[in-house]
């Protein structure tokens, strides 16, 4: 059986700093040595109000006597993995760390013949919580939320927090609301598992198949009992269309040809951008209140010089 290869991580993310001196590119923007190396901060067991940088070459005031878990260790493919993944999750901003050190992973793999396996994807917020929703969908218990973190490397605190988010109908998605709503229950063990209802987000149809589509909902809405649910479908499906589509729609296609009932289709646009109005409404009070905590924690004598300066970020 083959030997377990072992490194030592900071002499191994020295040697990495050392050939990346130039830095790399990211989305066209240049991420420099310095903020290359201070991916590789690490906080000591002891002192975890204080970032420390990684061992250097050469003594220095940044690990003189410090109590660093990685100083003089040899650790294995599975414990360098654990432990990026581990910095990930403390990190808001993962984008620019999860490229670093997925690049550092490509260096031990073919420099020091490791054979470590990549790390888990990086995600946005909202593909984060889009991936959520798919998830619970077909339910998901404890085990499957702390399985979920990990692979969003997150806390699961943090995870708890975005199936709030999505269940409070905080989240918006191409100029309309998404609320996921779901409910907790016990399994025949005991075992809590939340179970939320189906949730289709996004439309990959070419405007033919949209305009079929509409279609069919307007003949569905004639027939008693599917009224209203496919007058809400349409109007979901106006609210994710560009404004260059619906304008197509409304004013270029032919109506005849494609059998397009124009007072149908006035319809639903107008119920979609009264829904959009409502929408920027909720979100302005939702800033507002906001502002209003903001200035209670200013205190009095600031009030009165933030209020006069205050914008309506709507304008």
């Amino acid at each position: 059986m083959e030997k377990v290869k072992r490194v030592n991580m900071l002499d191994t993310a020295n040697e990495f700093l050392e050939k990346n001196k130039r830095g790399f590119r990211l989305d066209g923007k240049t991420i420099n040595k310095s903020r290359i190396k201070k991916a590789f901060e690490c906080l000591t067991k002891y002192e975890t109000e204080e970032k420390k940088f990684l061992k250097q070459s050469k003594p220095n005031k940044y690990n003189d006597g410090i109590n660093n878990k990685y100083i003089d260790k040899m650790v294995d493919s599975v414990q360098i993995r654990e432990d990026l993944i581990e910095r990930l999750k403390s990190k808001k901003e993962k984008k620019r760390d999860h490229y670093i050190y997925s690049k550092y992973i490509k260096f031990l793999n073919k420099d020091k013949g490791m054979s470590i396996e990549k790390l888990p994807r990086y995600y946005t917020e909202l593909e984060r919580r889009l991936e959520i929703i798919k998830r619970i969908h077909k339910g998901c218990n404890a085990s499957d939320i702390s399985n979920m973190a990990y692979e969003l490397m997150l806390d699961e605190s943090n995870i708890h927090r975005d199936l709030r988010i999505i269940s409070d109908g905080e989240m918006s998605v191409m100029g309309q609301r998404v609320k996921v709503e779901y409910r907790k229950q016990n399994d025949e063990n005991g075992e809590g598992y939340i179970l939320s209802t189906a949730h289709p987000l996004f439309l990959v149809q070419n405007l033919e198949q949209i305009i079929a589509l509409l279609n069919g909902l307007k003949y569905s809405y004639e027939i008693y009992g599917y009224k209203e649910y496919a007058r809400e479908t349409a109007v979901s499906i106006w609210m994710q269309l560009s404004d260059y589509a619906t304008n197509r729609i409304l004013n270029e296609l032919p109506k005849e040809e494609l059998k397009i009932d124009i007072n149908w289709y006035k319809m639903i646009a107008d119920e979609a951008e009264e829904r959009k109005r409502k929408l920027e409404e909720e979100d302005y009070i939702i800033d507002s209140f906001k502002t209003e905590e903001f200035i209670s924690n200013l205190g009095k004598n600031k009030e009165h010089s933030y209020l006069k300066n205050l914008k309506n970020p709507r304008k």
